[in-house]
């Protein structure tokens, strides 16, 4: 089964793969949070992380708090969460480039990025997918 992996680096950033994936089931495997350090300063993540994915944009996510994004929770106190899940989704078309924000648990603020304290270094993502194909086989 093929896996969609890519790294975010920034609060807003333009992913670029290396082919277009046709549209089909999607499964949300993991997502590994690194932070600089221990720090949560001003209470910034609110409970985890907010990814708005330009590829998810049907209602795959309906919730109170947030609509069509994944949620991602973490524990402030650790440097490194590495969350796993089970998520089947339904994407549409993903291009070669698509966009990822990033905001804390409830959207309100874009999360920082960088070397300083309590600032994310990145955020890995995993998805496994049905195929590579061109074109799924519906028959």
């Amino acid at each position: 089964m093929p896996i969609l992996h890519f790294r975010v680096t920034k609060a807003q950033e333009t992913i670029s793969i290396s082919r277009n994936l046709h549209a089909q089931n999607f499964t949300f495997r993991r997502a590994v949070v690194t932070k600089v350090d221990q720090a949560d300063y001003a209470g910034t993540y609110k409970g985890g992380v907010t990814l708005e994915l330009s590829f998810l944009q049907g209602d795959e996510f309906v919730s109170n708090i947030n609509t069509n994004n994944v949620l991602i929770p973490i524990d402030y106190e650790k440097r490194s969460n590495d969350v796993r899940f089970e998520f089947p989704l339904a994407a549409e078309d993903i291009r070669s480039a698509f966009t990822v924000k990033c905001y804390n648990y409830d959207r309100s603020v874009p999360l920082a990025f960088g070397a300083g304290a309590g600032e994310l270094q990145y955020i890995d993502v995993y998805f496994s997918f049905t195929s590579l194909k061109e074109t799924q086989n519906l028959y």
